[in-house]
Formats: structure tokens, sequence, C-alpha cells
């Protein structure tokens, strides 16, 4: 994902320095892989989010599910909400226990959407504006340049655009349908 690569994560020595209480400045960011690499066998089985960001100087940490689009049925926006309250929650209990008294927050990020209702209108009110995230808000959390993230997703969108439509077409029902519709 664009947004990884541009960021500094936490290697696996940084999280065991993080949780001996020896990082107290920055920001450190762990990924979905790096969170089921090195957390999840710690705090259960919950499914985790995209991102876990610790800012150690205000004794926060953010769970941050990130998504592109801004809708969802109304089954799966209360899943997503519950399943990141319940890895929140674990982190929690699991950084009290290593003597890390941090509040864990969770965010959803929609990273296309740029009004914060929206996107709790996206999540069918199940987050609070507080719970909102836009992908320039996330970037300046994780300390990513988000005008190049944007640029480089535009720059992209005809290729994918392009490949998208030929995989259509290599699909026969597909295709004949899209050949009905062009005569």
């Amino acid at each position: 994902m664009l947004v990884a690569k541009r960021v500094a994560t936490m290697s696996h020595d940084d999280l065991a320095q993080f949780l001996s209480g020896a990082l107290s400045t920055g920001r450190h960011v762990l990924t979905k892989q790096m969170i089921k690499r090195h957390l999840k066998a710690i705090i259960g089985s919950t499914k985790e989010p995209d991102f876990v960001v610790f800012v150690p100087q205000v004794r926060k940490s953010y769970a941050v599910e990130l998504k592109d689009g801004d809708q969802f049925d109304t089954k799966k926006a209360a899943g997503e909400v519950a399943n990141i309250k319940t890895f929140a929650r674990a982190l929690h209990g699991y950084l009290l226990e290593k003597r890390l008294d941090y509040v864990v927050d969770i965010r959803f990020c929609f990273f296309n959407q740029n009004d914060r209702t929206a996107i709790v209108d996206g999540m069918k009110r199940e987050i609070n504006v507080a719970q909102a995230m836009t992908g320039a808000d996330f970037c300046r959390l994780i300390g990513a340049d988000y005008k190049a993230i944007v640029a480089e997703r535009q720059a992209d969108a005809a290729d994918n655009l392009e490949y998208f439509c030929s995989r259509l077409c290599d699909m026969l029902d597909i295709r004949k349908i899209l050949i009905g519709k062009l005569n």
C-alpha cells in the first residue's frame, strides 16, 4: 500500500523497546502485517486494524482502519466497529500489563473522503465524528505526505482502469454483455 511504504514503521526491536518503556518520543507505526506478526499472539485472536500508531509524548495510541471507499452496509459497519473496539480493549489491557498507561482510541479513515460527517454517515453512524479520520488527518498522524500519495494514486488511475477493463473483457459472460451494450 502506498501509505505503508511512505512511513517509517516499527521493527520487532523497536516494538520490544517500546513495550519496555524505552521509546518515549516520536510516532511509532505498526502495519497490519506487523500487528499480525508481533501483537496478535500477545493480545489474542481479535481482528486487527490496518495500523496501530503509538504517540508516547501524549500516551495515546490509535487503532486505525483504513478504507478507500466511503460506504458500508449496516451489518458490515457495525461488525467493523465491534472488531476494532475489541482489538482496542485487548491492546489497552496488554499495555497496562506492561505498565504503559496509554489511551487506545479507534479511528476509521476513509482516505478519499474529506468530510468527517460523511465518514460517520458512511459508517451508518456506528462511530462518532471524533472517530472519523480523513486521509489528510491520517497522513498527519503518521508523518506521511498526503499530497504525494494522492498524486501517485491519480497517476496510477488510468493504468488501473485499463487493467480492470481488460480483466472484465477476459470474462466471456461480461464481454457478451458489454458488446450488447455497445451495439
